[in-house]
């Protein structure tokens, strides 16, 4: 997790916007799934200060989760260190993708994570025990040098039998 001042250093060094990956924040009580985001304030060149917030995971999980995809898929989102930011199963939010199927496909999600690009695969999900189609995209957050992989996953069941529906009214 970052260390006190991460935030302000990484925006003050660089001279650009910085994002730490996500730790957790204790708020009254309760931990609280986070990342800050900063800017660096220059004037004539000089950075004489740095503002900047931290944006609460759970509040973005919560959004996520409302919707799917093809009735049974959803979507979840990877921070640029590869831990879970956003998920389904908030038992792993913040959990390196290591200790998932995702493990199988770290070396193209570290390539994302550096330098952008996508994923399509498909494996099998121990998060819903299922053979699954594995989408992801990097994203960049402002001018930050780090992607965001935003993922979805539909099961292939629900795109089997979508396929099957088709197939039968086309020939119909």
């Amino acid at each position: 997790s970052p260390t006190d001042g991460d935030y302000y250093f990484g925006a003050f060094n660089s001279k650009a916007p910085y994002t730490t990956s996500p730790f957790y924040y204790n708020v009254n009580g309760k931990d609280i799934p986070v990342y800050s985001i900063s800017v660096p304030i220059i004037e004539n060149g000089s950075v004489i200060g740095v503002i900047g917030t931290d944006i609460d995971l759970s509040r973005i999980n919560s959004v996520m989760n409302q919707g799917t995809i093809l009735e049974k898929g959803y979507i979840f989102t990877l921070s640029p260190d590869e831990s879970f930011a956003t998920h389904k199963n908030e038992s792993i939010i913040l959990n390196n993708i290591d200790s998932t199927y995702l493990r199988d496909f770290a070396d193209k999600l570290h390539d994302i994570s550096l330098n952008g690009g996508t994923i399509s695969e498909t494996t099998y999900s121990d998060q819903i025990d299922e053979n699954i189609l594995l989408y992801g995209k990097g994203v960049m957050i402002g001018n930050t040098d780090d992607y965001w992989i935003v993922c979805g996953i539909i099961p292939l069941s629900v795109i089997n039998s979508s396929y099957v529906i088709l197939a039968t009214v086309v020939t119909i």
